[in-house]
């Protein structure tokens, strides 16, 4: 099976040096599993406890109920507003000419998920080959 180098999960699972030489589907699949659950869980999570000592810094008297709640607020802001800046990036790449304008819906690689299941139906988890579709 054909990873793309370019492919979201390959791109995150390389920059947290969890890519080996001969991987499979399965270990692959996981890998992407845990990797996506857990590094926004441990940048929000890590948002949230830093920001709330300063909540109770400027007002001492504040119930901790209310700060948690207010910490939650902040962390729904937060992925507001970075869906938001992630929209602007993408409108700035296609009005730049640095991102194709989508005319039309371009055919999709296999889902790894479905990829994942057929496998899992097979019994046979097949070797992950990495492949460079960049320069094609």
């Amino acid at each position: 099976m054909n990873i793309s180098k370019t492919s979201w999960h390959y791109r995150l699972l390389n920059k947290l040096d969890m890519i080996t030489q001969w991987e499979t589907l399965c270990k692959y699949f996981w890998k992407v599993v845990f990797a996506s659950i857990a590094v926004p869980l441990v940048v929000l999570g890590g948002t949230w406890i830093l920001t709330l000592p300063f909540w109770w810094m400027f007002v001492p008297e504040i119930p901790t109920p209310l700060v948690i709640f207010i910490g939650s607020v902040e962390i729904v802001f937060l992925i507001i507003a970075l869906i938001g800046l992630i929209n602007k990036r993408f409108d700035e790449e296609i009005e730049a000419g640095t991102r194709p304008r989508p005319l039309y819906k371009e055919p999709k690689p296999p889902n790894l998920f479905k990829q994942w299941l057929k496998a899992k139906h097979d019994t046979v988890c097949p070797v992950i080959d990495f492949v460079d579709e960049s320069n094609g």
